[in-house]
C-alpha cells in the first residue's frame, strides 16, 4: 500500500488530472487458474498492468513476470501496457515497462497512456477472463503444449523444482480431479529430457493425443502401459507414470525395477486414488505401495485449475449428500434433464449433441460392447458420438472437454447415510459410481445430467441444484 501511496505522490508531482486515480483494479486474480495481478486499468480498448515491488527486484525476474502477465492479458484482445513499480536498496521509485525487451520507463510516460484511457471497467472483471483459454491439456491440446503454452501455478512450479533438481529418486504426484498432475507430469518429463532419456507411461490404450505427442516432442516418448515389456526401458534415465492407480501389479513391477536398476534413475508417478474405477484397483492401491517404499516422496497437487468451482461444489454435493456447501451457489452451469423413455432420452442426448456437449457412457471394459450397444446406440442413433472411461466409443482417461453430457440412468441410487451409490456393472469388477466421477470430472465449463427413468434420483439431484436439500 506505500507503493501506492507514493504512485499517487509522484503522479500528483507531475500534475497528473484527477481522473487517473480511478477506474484500478487491485490485486485481481484469474478465477480457477490463480493467476494474480497487483494493479490493472481496463477499457474497452486496452489495459495497463502495473506491478508492484517493496524493495529491489533482479530485472531478469521482472521481466519474466511481465511477459507471463501479457500471455495471460492477451486474451482480452486488447493493447497492453506492461510497467513494474518498485523502490530500490536506496529507496528511490523505479519504473520499469516492457514492450519487445524490458527497459526503464518514465512516468510520464505511464500517465500519457492513462489519460488517454477512458471509461474503465471496474465491475465484473472476472468474466472478461475466461480459465479454460489458460488450460492446457497435453493430450486434448497437445499444439498448444508442443509451442508452450501454458504457466504453471506457484504450487505446480514449486513441486517441479523440487524433483528436477534431484539426481535419483522416486516421487508421487497426488491430485484429485482438475488440479493438472497431466500438465505438471508431461512438463516435468519436458525437462528431465534435456538432460537424460525419458518416456511417459500412460495407464491404458493410447489416444491421438498422445500418439501425437510421442511423434513431434524429441524430448520424451509416450508409451501405453499394456506394451511394457521386460525391456521397455532398458534406454531410459527418467520414467514418469500418468493415472499410475490403474497400473497392474506387473506394469508396476516393471517400472520399479527399471528404477532400481539405473544409478542415476528417476521415476514420477502421478495418481488420484479416488479416481480408481475398479474393485482391482482399489485392491491393488498402487499409491498406498508406492508410500510404502523407502526413499518415496510425494507432494500433494491442492489448487484446482481445470473443473469449474461451480462445478466442482455440485459434483462434490452430489457424491454425497451430507457435503452441500454453506453458502447457496447458483449451479447455472449444471443442467438437470429427465427423459421417462428411450425415445426422450435420444432426443435429449441429440440436443446438447448440437450444442456441442460431449457424451460420455460409463461403459466398463471386458464388457464394453454389451453396454454400449444395449445403451450407447439407442441413445445417440445409428452413429453415435460417444465417449467411454475404458474400453469402447473414444476414451477419456485424462482427457477433458468443456462441455459433457452424461446418463444417470436406474443403475444410480442413495444408501441411508446419502452417499450416491450404483447397482453391479456388467463387468462386477468395475463400479459405477466411480465410472460416473470419472466421467463428469471432465467437464470443464458446462455440465448436463440426463436422468433416465429414475424419478427418486432426480428428486435429489433438483434438490441439489435449487439448493433445497
Amino acid at each position: 500500500m506505500e507503493l501506492i501511496r507514493d504512485m499517487g505522490r509522484a503522479f500528483i508531482k507531475h500534475g497528473a488530472p484527477a481522473d487517473v486515480y480511478d477506474g484500478w483494479v487491485y490485486s485481481f486474480t484469474i478465477p480457477q487458474v490463480g493467476k494474480e495481478f497487483d494493479l490493472l486499468r481496463i477499457t474497452d480498448s486496452s489495459v495497463v498492468n502495473l506491478e508492484l515491488k517493496s524493495r529491489s527486484v533482479d530485472e531478469a525476474r521482472i521481466e519474466k513476470q511481465l511477459i507471463q502477465n501479457r500471455y495471460y492479458l492477451g486474451h482480452l484482445k486488447k493493447e497492453i501496457y506492461s510497467f513494474t513499480l518498485l523502490r530500490d536498496d536506496s529507496g528511490r521509485l523505479k519504473l520499469y515497462r516492457y514492450e519487445d525487451g524490458l527497459k526503464r520507463g518514465d512516468m510520464r510516460e505511464l500517465l500519457k497512456i492513462l489519460i488517454e484511457q477512458t471509461s474503465c471497467i471496474t465491475e465484473n472483471i472476472e468474466e472478461l477472463f475466461d480459465p479454460c483459454v489458460y488450460l492446457v491439456s497435453p493430450i486434448n491440446t497437445p499444439d498448444r503444449f508442443l509451442n508452450r503454452e501454458y504457466f504453471l501455478n506457484s504450487q505446480q512450479s514449486h513441486i517441479k523444482n523440487e524433483i528436477i533438481q534431484k539426481e535419483r529418486g522416486l516421487f508421487g504426484i497426488k491430485g484429485s480431479a482438475g488440479t493438472g498432475k497431466t500438465l505438471l507430469l508431461y512438463d516435468i518429463a519436458l525437462e528431465l529430457g534435456k538432460t537424460r532419456k525419458t518416456c511417459v507411461v500412460h495407464s491404458g490404450v493410447l489416444s491421438e493425443g498422445h500418439i501425437y505427442l510421442s511423434g513431434n516432442e524429441d524430448a520424451f516418448d509416450v508409451i501405453s502401459a499394456k506394451d511394457i515389456s521386460t525391456d521397455t526401458f532398458s534406454s531410459y534415465e527418467a520414467i514418469c507414470v500418468d493415472e499410475t492407480q490403474r497400473l497392474h501389479t506387473n506394469e508396476l513391477n516393471k517400472v520399479l525395477a527399471a528404477y532400481e536398476s539405473k544409478p542415476s534413475g528417476i521415476c514420477v508417478f502421478s495418481y488420484d486414488f479416488q479416481q480408481s474405477l475398479s474393485i482391482r484397483e482399489i485392491k491393488r492401491n498402487n499409491p498406498k505401495r508406492l508410500n510404502d517404499l523407502e526413499h518415496f516422496q510425494e507432494y500433494n497437487l491442492t489448487d484446482k485449475i481445470r473443473t469449474n468451482d461451480e462445478i466442482s461444489s455440485f459434483i462434490k454435493t452430489m457424491m454425497r449428500l451430507s457435503d452441500r456447501p454453506k453458502k447457496e451457489i447458483s449451479y447455472d452451469r449444471v443442467d438437470v434433464v429427465y427423459a421417462n423413455d428411450m425415445k426422450e432420452l435420444k432426443a435429449i442426448l441429440q440436443l446438447y449433441s448440437s450444442r456441442g456437449y460431449k457424451c460420455i457412457m460409463p461403459a466398463p471394459s471386458r464388457y464394453a460392447t454389451q453396454y454400449v450397444s444395449k445403451y450407447a446406440s439407442q441413445y445417440a442413433g445409428d452413429r453415435p458420438d460417444y465417449y467411454t472411461a475404458s474400453g469402447a466409443g473414444q476414451f477419456v482417461i485424462e482427457e477433458e472437454f468443456d462441455q459433457v453430457v452424461v446418463v444417470m440412468d436406474a443403475n444410480f441410487k442413495y444408501d441411508e447415510n446419502g452417499e450416491l451409490t450404483a447397482f453391479e456393472s456388467p463387468d462386477p469388477d468395475y463400479l459405477f459410481q466411480k465410472l460416473l466421477y470419472q466421467n463428469i470430472t471432465r467437464a470443464r465449463k458446462r455440465l448436463c445430467l440426463a436422468v433416465y427413468d429414475n424419478p427418486e434420483l432426480l428428486g435429489y439431484l433438483l434438490a441439489i441444484k435449487n439448493y433445497t436439500l
